[in-house]
């Protein structure tokens, strides 16, 4: 599948302002944990990781994103602290929507923790590093999260469940990159969160929800569709202090 030139110029139009501005402000050393850029073809979203906004995005112009990173930055110990309620008035305040319990949004969750999980190195997470959400060049193909580690591109699709369709899907994300590799450095060279100068391989990565008696299957389905199987365990933890 070709991509839409206009919409690669235009994203890396404005990932190179993000990444300018991103990178010239001195900002809480938790901001990252809390919020993202995505650069699209028509402005740049600041997007929410946070546990009362999973995944909400805010669309900025190049000429805002400055002055909307700040205010965030300057709320970001009330929005993350202990007042679920003062925390959403601001985000609300911005702009931000509060997630509900809807499929979507279940699915934007998990997302939101997988991005986490990258940034804060978890081992489970193979060293890898975060690079981007949503990633889309074409209206049909859109990346859930985008990572790098050793000269490797990861491109992960998150499932609520566990289906065999995702094998596939991810093949073709992979398959896409592969064939539009010039579009896809060119973005990622200039990308505000990670900015990756060059990859050598493109791996694909299905994650779905474990079952306690999940067969080979879905194993011999990633296997026949070359792409990795990646499972993860809902589950409620409690903390004492």
């Amino acid at each position: 599948m070709k991509i839409n030139q206009d919409t690669v110029n235009g994203i890396i139009e404005n990932a190179k302002e993000a990444k300018r501005i991103y990178g010239g402000l001195k900002l809480d050393d938790h901001f990252n944990m809390c919020f993202h850029l995505r650069p699209t073809s028509k402005g740049i979203t600041i997007v929410s990781t946070l546990s009362d906004a999973p995944m909400s995005g805010k669309d900025v112009p190049q000429e805002k994103l400055e002055e909307t990173l700040l205010v965030l930055n300057e709320n970001l110990k009330r929005i993350c602290g202990d007042d679920t309620k003062k925390a959403l008035d601001i985000l609300n305040g911005i702009g931000y929507k509060e997630r509900g319990t809807r499929t979507s949004d279940l699915e934007e969750n998990i997302q939101a923790g997988f991005i986490k999980g990258l940034l804060s190195k978890q081992p489970d997470y193979e060293g890898i590093e975060f690079v981007a959400s949503e990633l889309a060049l074409t209206q049909g193909s859109r990346f859930d999260v985008v990572g790098f580690k050793d000269g490797v591109l990861y491109i992960f699709e998150l499932k609520k469940g566990r289906t065999f369709k995702a094998m596939k899907q991810v093949a073709d994300y992979v398959k896409l990159v592969e064939e539009n590799e010039s579009a896809f450095r060119k973005i990622l060279s200039v990308y505000p969160n990670r900015a990756i100068d060059s990859f050598t391989d493109v791996k694909g990565v299905a994650v779905m929800e474990y079952a306690m008696n999940t067969t080979n299957k879905l194993r011999e389905e990633a296997e026949k569709n070359d792409v990795g199987l990646w499972y993860y365990e809902p589950a409620l933890c409690f903390r004492k202090r």
